[in-house]
């Protein structure tokens, strides 16, 4: 058994280490028990149907809570570490959980960062339906796409990332709302003679008028229903992250990952990104 004793990240990170996590519990028969997912567990059908393997919850949030903070107590580590062991990760060199096989065994995760590609790949198909969004999602987002799809041949999903980039790793991949209409005006001449429309998805604000002449459509709003619209996307577009990542995953479909103003789209730089 594996116990996560914190979380990494927002949703995404969280999405692709706890699906690395799955893949070698799978693989191994061995469980699972991430009880810091609970925060997202109610939008997803695997975790509500509660695979025998895996755990997100005991059933009641004042068990999880305890349980939660208990397995953060360094006493509680230190316990463990003489009859069991740990999982580390430093958030900066990946490592790689291939070889670990926790059947029969109790161990600790703790930090970030975790690979496990031969086995995130072979289950690729079991972790997509664990996190598959619930219907009440999914219904809006299949009735958006099908009236979006409507007037158009070619649907390309734009994640303008604003807020927290305008920071993280200091402003790198902060881009202008002009920098957006740039690409994805080089996007729409990408493909002469087909109708294409853009889903602009956003964590801040958006005006559609900014996209002029193209037709946009703002997406749903809520996370969850952004992340998968753009993963019914045809193309995706966005700077480097992993919502865009595990959309592109999710979708199958094709991502161009915005590095910088200047960049030039080229039709052949859209590429599926499953590696986290």
């Amino acid at each position: 058994m594996i116990i996560f004793t914190d979380r990494t990240g927002q949703l995404s990170n969280q999405l692709f280490e706890f699906s690395t996590f799955i893949a070698n519990s799978l693989e191994n028969d061995s469980r699972l028990v991430n009880l810091f997912f609970t925060d997202y567990q109610e939008y997803f059908r695997g975790p509500a149907e509660q695979h025998h393997l895996i755990r997100t919850s005991f059933g009641k949030p004042y068990i999880d809570k305890f349980l939660r903070k208990l397995v953060q107590y360094p006493w509680v580590r230190g316990l463990f570490s003489l009859f069991n062991g740990f999982i580390r990760g430093d958030g900066n060199t990946p490592q790689d959980i291939h070889a670990v096989n926790s059947k029969g065994i109790i161990l600790l995760k703790e930090g970030a960062w975790f690979t496990d590609f031969e086995n995130f790949y072979k289950y690729e198909k079991e972790l997509k339906a664990y996190f598959t969004p619930t219907h009440k999602y999914t219904d809006r987002i299949n009735n958006f796409i099908s009236d979006c799809r409507t007037n158009h041949e070619i649907l390309v999903g734009i994640h303008i990332r604003k807020g927290d980039y305008k920071e993280f790793l200091g402003g790198q991949f902060y881009f202008e709302q002009e920098v957006y209409r740039d690409k994805a005006l080089q996007a729409a001449r990408l493909f002469p003679g087909k109708k294409v429309g853009f889903i602009i998805c956003s964590n801040e604000a958006v005006n559609l008028a900014d996209f002029s002449p193209l037709t946009a459509y703002r997406g749903l709003g809520h996370f969850i229903e952004d992340l998968y619209t753009l993963a019914q996307c045809d193309y995706i577009m966005g700077p480097p992250s992993t919502f865009t990542m595990w959309a592109s995953f999710y979708g199958n479909k094709p991502l161009l990952k915005i590095r910088n103003n200047d960049q030039v789209i080229h039709k052949e730089d859209f590429k599926i990104d499953s590696a986290y």
